[in-house]
């Protein structure tokens, strides 16, 4: 007898595993000539044709072999139905792809951007990669027959990757069910990434998952208009912002769920230590230090850098130092950093020995902590500053020692449900379970 794994698979144990691990029901006459209400595989193909698994026509045709194209459709086919595989224009990536049928090649493109495909490979002889070590391809062969062990493996590789499961915890508080729309601040969405993985597993498959947040300014727009349900942000509104939920009728609630603060950061070499609250004031809305010494650091050509008005840390300026006024036209016009990222690499890039130059920015703490060791050409590229004589650190943020520490929100409208799925995630982030989120995703949690 050959073993299992060299039997060829034909439609009726294809359909049979994808029915079974799938639990699609019948539901009636299936239609096909080969196919009577007294057959033992009777109910296989009728779930099988009320899903859309099989294709309609006279024969069923049970004990007929299954090319790899066939089943690699009659998978996809199935996952679509469930909402469980998106569609993707990537082709995919076999040494043979040339030769995939027409009627087959969506499929295997929707299934092999999620790295799952039936292959064979093949070392190619006398080639290495890029690694020195021998190089291999991937083929497709897919009218080639698949065999009982082929097919399982497959639909195996298949339930692992595709699904999103649910953990106990978002059945415990209902997001299995239904899950916000979240966005929020460019820094805060290691929160998101953070939620979501706590809760489900593979959680990059969820409908839901947001491929990134549309920073501050427009998260709160689109909070305001209804498109978004729960922000997760770094700031609090700016003024325009107010006016906006003002004139829509809108009401914003915020809640703090995590601690953070705004920093200002200049040249690892500068030999300053600290600044003054009235210091940076002077510095961004009178425009009027000209050099370092003037703020009792080095002689050094002073460069103030401003972020985008659109921005969270433009509404943190607003809040511990504008009061109502402008960041300086001069500044705004010649030194404005339009990302979170580039206002990092903007003032590292800004040091000068001749004449001798440093620069100022300012950003979120615990981005700036992250970011900072990837966007960096060195370790001692930039430096925090102590502010009105106290240096940020974990601690003296969460003491509110730190005279700009502050808080990350859960932000909704105040209309919003008490039973919603936003106001369940405000609560769940203020559990047990959602302040190791916060922790998770590199912020510092409330207790």
């Amino acid at each position: 007898m050959r073993p299992i794994a060299s039997v060829l698979s034909s439609l009726l144990p294809a359909f049979s595993l994808l029915c079974r691990l799938l639990s699609l029901q019948p539901e009636g006459d299936p239609g096909y000539k080969d196919v009577a209400p007294g057959d033992w595989y009777y109910e296989i193909a009728s779930a099988a044709r009320t899903a859309g698994l099989s294709a309609p026509g006279e024969q069923f045709a049970p004990d007929r072999p299954v090319s790899r194209a066939e089943l690699t459709v009659m998978t996809a086919r199935a996952f679509r139905i469930l909402g469980w595989l998106a569609p993707s224009e990537a082709a995919p990536a076999f040494a043979d792809a040339e030769s995939i049928p027409s009627w087959a090649y969506s499929a295997y493109c929707d299934l092999d951007a999620r790295g799952i495909s039936l292959t064979t490979q093949v070392s190619l002889e006398g080639t290495l990669d890029a690694s020195g070590k021998p190089a291999v391809a991937f083929y497709a062969h897919p009218s080639v027959y698949v065999t009982r062990g082929e097919a399982v493996e497959f639909l195996y590789s298949a339930l692992r990757f595709l699904p999103v499961y649910p953990t106990p915890a978002a059945i415990e508080w209902g997001f299995d069910k239904a899950m916000p729309v979240i966005d929020g601040s460019t820094s805060t969405y290691p929160y998101t990434r953070a939620l979501y993985s706590a809760l489900f597993l593979n959680y990059d498959s969820h409908p839901m998952m947001p491929a990134a947040h549309s920073k501050s300014y427009y998260s709160y727009d689109r909070l305001i208009s209804g498109e978004a349900d729960l922000l997760i942000i770094s700031t609090k509104p700016t003024e325009d912002t107010l006016k906006k939920a003002k004139a829509a009728g809108v009401t914003l609630e915020l809640t703090p769920i995590a601690h953070d603060a705004m920093v200002f950061f200049t040249n690892g070499q500068n030999s300053i230590a600290g600044l003054s609250s009235q210091q940076i004031r002077s510095i961004y809305v009178d425009n009027s230090i000209a050099n370092w010494a003037e703020l009792g650091g080095p002689d050094a050509v002073f460069i103030p850098y401003c972020r985008n008005k659109d921005s969270g840390s433009q509404a943190q300026m607003e809040e511990f130092f504008l009061n109502g006024s402008e960041i300086h036209p001069s500044i705004r016009r010649e030194t404005t950093s339009v990302s979170m990222a580039s206002v990092l690499t903007d003032v590292e890039d800004a040091y000068c020995a001749n004449p001798l130059s440093y620069a100022l920015g300012y950003s979120i703490y615990y981005y700036y902590q992250t970011a900072s060791q990837i966007m960096l050409s060195s370790e001692e590229g930039l430096k925090l500053l102590a502010i009105d004589g106290v240096y940020p650190t974990d601690a003296t943020i969460a003491d509110g020692t730190y005279p700009l520490a502050g808080y990350n929100y859960a932000v909704v409208r105040a209309d919003e449900p008490k039973d919603s799925p936003a106001r369940k995630m405000v609560q769940f982030l203020l559990s047990e379970a959602g302040q190791q989120c916060v922790e998770n995703a590199g912020f510092g949690p409330l207790s």
